[in-house]
């Protein structure tokens, strides 16, 4: 986890390589709470923006109900289709404010989601018997 503006900037250059890797992970980062943004605070800039370029998938987190939701979600995204960098921007400059929260928060644990790639296929076990019969059969010509 990195906190707020140029650390987070860094971070965000640094998912560069697993972007183009097609490497899942997770990037988390915490920013100014809402009411003290917008501020001209030293350093402060946008998380969000940085992160669209080398992500998947890239979201501000305000309210701790949203957890199960987005982190399954961050997860999922990592890990499925063309796997790579997802980032969850908590906000808090070190997420205190999801940190110091209270939720009635259900854990799940997708186990489909926690491998890359989540979904492997498998062919028919009888189709697969059917072609190595025929090629065990095959003759050259």
């Amino acid at each position: 986890m990195y906190v707020q503006s140029v650390g987070a900037a860094n971070l965000a250059a640094g998912l560069q390589d697993p972007f183009l890797a097609r490497s899942p992970v997770i990037a988390i980062t915490g920013r100014r709470p809402q009411a003290g943004q917008y501020r001209h605070a030293y350093q402060e800039i946008d998380h969000l923006e940085p992160f669209n370029a080398v992500t998947k998938y890239n979201v501000g987190v305000t309210d701790p109900s949203q957890l199960p939701y987005l982190i399954r979600q961050a997860f999922r995204e990592a890990v499925t289709g063309s796997p790579g960098p997802v980032h969850l921007d908590f906000e808090g400059t070190t997420g205190a404010v999801i940190g110091d929260g209270e939720a009635d928060i259900e854990v799940v644990i997708d186990n489909a989601f926690i491998s890359v790639p989540p979904f492997r296929p498998e062919p028919d076990p009888a189709l697969v018997r059917e072609a190595a019969a025929v090629i065990a059969n095959s003759q050259r010509l």
